[in-house]
């Protein structure tokens, strides 16, 4: 059998941006709603949208979420549902 070296380092690169508590919890909350804005996730976790929003755009960067413009507001899914293997 043979070794998918790329597939190996997207899984790693996955499992590396998600390891962090606000990052699964983050998770969590998309995994029950499906879509959710900054600010509703802002509310649901209760910390600030600075912090929100920079460990969404890491995530997004790694390919674990993706976003939705509409007008100001920015909403977020799971782009790939292997993270929710926890």
């Amino acid at each position: 059998m043979a070794i998918n070296r790329s597939k190996i380092n997207k899984a790693a690169s996955a499992l590396k941006v998600i390891s962090h508590p606000t990052r699964l919890e983050i998770l969590m909350h998309l995994e029950a709603k499906k879509t959710l804005t900054v600010s509703q996730l802002c509310t649901r976790l209760d910390v600030e949208q600075s912090l929100v929003s920079h460990h969404l755009a890491a995530m997004r960067r790694r390919g674990v979420l993706k976003s939705t413009r509409d007008g100001i507001n920015i909403s977020y899914e799971i782009l790939d549902p292997i993270v929710l293997i926890l």
